[in-house]
């Protein structure tokens, strides 16, 4: 995005008195507690001290590739912010390689 169009962002923020509040744990209902808790630990998960080898299992051998497959994403994601492409264009680009992992057979 511009610099122009940040500005006139922050103005309709201010302007509407829009606020971003961070997720408050005590708020969270009783039943999706350990859910929530769950994905906030995932999302404390730093990508550098990710270890792919310990995430790997007999059971989930692709694990191994998680962190070389998000490598990969982060850098193509980077390049298309800088040709400046529209959704379609985005999804285009990235739709199969995100979803890749769901058409791969899985052993039950």
């Amino acid at each position: 995005m511009g610099e122009d169009s940040d500005r006139d962002l922050r103005r309709l923020i201010k302007r509407f008195g829009i606020v971003f509040k961070p997720p408050d744990h005590r708020q969270w209902p009783s039943e999706h507690y350990n859910t929530f808790t769950a994905i906030q630990k995932i999302g404390d998960q730093k990508f550098d001290l990710f270890d792919a080898d310990k995430a790997i299992s007999d059971e989930q051998p692709w694990r191994g590739q998680i962190k070389v497959q998000a490598q990969w994403l982060a850098q193509r994601s980077s390049r298309l912010l800088g040709q400046r492409r529209n959704e379609a264009g985005w999804r285009f680009a990235l739709e199969n390689e995100v979803l890749r992992r769901f058409h791969a057979e899985v052993a039950w």
